[in-house]
């Protein structure tokens, strides 16, 4: 793998190292210049061999294959999805758009990385298989096309190597956050996926399992659970969003909602367990309540904190209502079981 890797870098004109000094790198080395390149492919591939050799092993307790995906994702596949699917004109009217990734670099990682690991065939999306704006140039729309593309193979890295046992899916959903500045919303997929929506996983009722805040197994995830909601909300909390935050709670206390004809009838000794992290929504209320009284913002922001804030209110008094639906039902259903 690494030889095809040095192979690949060689031959490319952009690569300014000699033979010579491609040989002598180490293997984070490679793997740096095939993602500064757009060999994404290639560099996912490497730590793949990297992860066989170690043999499980976890380096300052840190799964080899989850780390190196999380950097090639975060610091290179992540910036070049950003800023090639959203070119500002405002903001980069005298700048070029990035050489790379190229199409053939993206339709290469698409059409081979996942075939085999996310099932089914995988047909790669072709340039003008996207819509670009009309204000575009055509340089913009060739660069929006391509990022758009990037985008949906950080989508399929995350949904294929984010596991329970790492925090890729959230390292990366940091990282679009920061890179739009908190002016754009995180994708709805990354949502999805950090909100246990798309688990595939149903009842004996035909609904999803509840669970709530808890971990929740994700399509693609091998059944290992990525779903995060709670850590959804505290990455919204760091960078400020309060309003995201709260919406986040009430989408997950949502669930609970939806399944409230069966609320009689939970038994815990029967899995049925929901995790709601009460510590975080006291400090994301608090945190609320000290930003309405801050002078710092004004009339328009105080109302969407207040009304958002009151939306949680709500859902949490709901939630309450139904704990308490809970523990009765939980008394009947145990004095059946016992007859």
């Amino acid at each position: 793998v690494k030889s095809m890797a040095l192979r690949t870098l060689h031959m490319d004109a952009m690569e300014p190292k000699a033979v010579m000094d491609l040989l002598r790198l180490s293997d984070r080395d490679v793997i740096t210049c095939l993602s500064q390149l757009g060999y994404y492919h290639h560099a996912v591939s490497m730590t793949e061999n990297m992860a066989r050799r170690r043999k499980g092993r976890r380096p300052m307790g840190r799964d080899v294959l989850s780390d190196a995906v999380s950097y090639v994702g975060c610091k290179f596949l992540s910036p070049a999805a950003v800023s090639l699917s959203r070119p500002d004109p405002r903001g980069n009217a005298g700048m070029l758009p990035p050489l790379r990734p190229t199409f053939t670099q993206l339709r290469q990682a698409t059409e081979s990385a996942f075939s085999a690991s996310m099932g089914g065939h995988i047909i790669p999306p072709t340039s003008n298989s996207f819509g670009c704006e009309t204000w575009r140039s055509s340089g913009l729309s060739e660069s929006s096309s391509r990022g758009a593309i990037a985008m949906e193979l950080l989508r399929r890295y995350t949904m294929c190597y984010a596991k329970a046992d790492n925090s890729l899916a959230l390292e990366v959903a940091g990282v679009l956050l920061d890179l739009d500045g908190g002016r754009a919303e995180l994708p709805p997929w990354m949502t999805d996926l950090l909100m246990g929506q798309n688990s595939g996983l149903t009842t004996a009722r035909g609904n999803q399992p509840s669970g709530l805040f808890a971990n929740v197994p994700s399509i693609g995830s091998g059944g290992s659970c990525v779903g995060d909601p709670s850590g959804l909300v505290r990455l919204y909390m760091r960078r400020g969003m309060y309003v995201k935050a709260c919406e986040t709670v009430v989408s997950a206390l949502s669930a609970e909602t939806e399944g409230s004809a069966v609320a009689p009838s939970r038994l815990p000794e029967r899995g049925n367990i929901d995790f709601v992290p009460y510590n975080v929504i006291d400090m994301l209320w608090d945190v609320i309540q000290a930003a309405v009284s801050s002078p710092r913002f004004g009339n328009d922001e105080r109302k969407n904190l207040t009304a958002a804030r009151s939306k949680m209110e709500q859902a949490m008094e709901r939630h309450f209502q139904l704990m308490k639906v809970s523990e009765m039902g939980l008394k009947s259903a145990r004095a059946l079981k016992n007859t």
